[in-house]
C-alpha cells in the first residue's frame, strides 16, 4: 500500500482505543477492503446492540464483511468499507430487540433522497446513533466521540481523496443545515438532576459539570432525531 494511505489509516481514531497499532499490519491485507480500527469499531458495536448474540457469532460477523467485500470488489485498491456500512446490516435486528425505534430508521433511511449531500447527511446520522450505544462508563470508554474528525475518520472511503472532500463538506452540512445539527439530550436521574448536552461538530457544551454516563438507546436516537431536521428534543 503506498505511504500516502498507510498514512490515512494510521491518523484514524487517533487518542482512542481502536487506533492502529503496530500489529495491525499483520492483518491488513487479510482484513482488507475493512481496515482494522473500523473493525475494531464494528466489533464493539455489535458486543453493544446484540444482546441475544446473534449478530456477534462468527458466522454473521463473516457475512457482514462478505457483503461488505462485494459493494467494494469493483473499485480500484484503496478504496475501503465506511464504517457506516454495518448500519444497514444490522438495522432490522435492532428494530426487532428494540434496541432502535422504527420511526427513527425511517428518518435516518428518508435523508436518501438520491443527493451525494442527502447520503452524507444518512452517513452521518447512522454513525451518531452507532456511537451512542458505545460504553461511556470508566474502563470500558473506547474514548470515540461523535465530533467531525472522528466522523470523517470513519466515513473515508477512498484513502487517496475522501479526506479533504469530507472536510469540506460536513462543517458545511452543520452551518447550513443548523436545523439537523445533532443535539442530544437525556436525563441523568428524574429525582436528581436532568443534563442537556448540545454536540456541535467538534466542540461540545453542557450545562453542569462532570463525566458523561453511558449514553441510553433513546438519548442516541434522539441525536439521530435532530441530525436529520427534527429539531432539538426536550425531557
Amino acid at each position: 500500500m503506498p505511504e500516502c494511505q498507510q498514512g490515512e489509516l494510521a491518523r484514524q481514531l487517533q487518542n482512542t482505543r481502536f487506533a492502529t497499532t503496530a500489529d495491525d499490519d499483520t492483518f491488513l491485507v487479510a482484513d482488507y477492503p475493512l481496515v482494522p480500527t473500523r473493525r475494531r469499531f464494528w466489533e464493539k458495536v455489535l458486543r453493544n446492540t446484540d444482546h441475544s448474540g446473534t449478530k456477534a457469532q462468527l458466522r454473521s460477523q463473516l457475512q457482514i464483511v462478505f457483503e461488505a467485500t462485494r459493494q467494494t470488489a469493483t473499485a480500484s485498491v484503496g478504496t475501503v468499507v465506511p464504517a457506516d456500512f454495518i448500519y444497514d446490516q444490522i438495522s432490522p435486528d435492532l428494530i426487532n430487540s428494540g434496541e432502535l425505534e422504527r420511526e427513527y430508521n425511517e428518518i435516518i433511511l428518508k435523508q436518501r433522497d438520491g443527493s451525494k449531500e442527502g447520503n452524507l447527511r444518512s452517513s452521518l446520522c447512522a454513525l451518531i446513533f452507532l456511537i451512542g450505544k458505545l460504553p461511556r462508563t470508566p474502563g470500558a470508554d473506547d474514548g470515540v466521540r461523535a465530533n467531525a474528525e472522528t466522523l470523517i475518520d470513519l466515513l473515508v472511503s477512498d484513502l487517496r481523496t475522501d479526506r479533504p472532500k469530507l472536510e469540506q463538506q460536513i462543517p458545511k452540512l452543520s452551518c447550513s443545515h443548523s436545523s439537523w445539527m445533532p443535539a442530544i439530550s437525556w436525563r441523568w436521574n428524574p429525582n436528581i438532576v436532568s443534563r442537556r448536552v448540545r454536540v456541535y461538530f467538534g466542540r461540545t457544551t453542557s450545562t453542569d459539570a462532570g463525566p458523561p454516563s453511558s449514553m441510553t438507546t433513546s438519548a442516541s436516537i434522539r441525536s439521530v432525531r435532530t441530525c436529520c431536521g427534527r429539531g432539538q428534543s426536550r425531557l
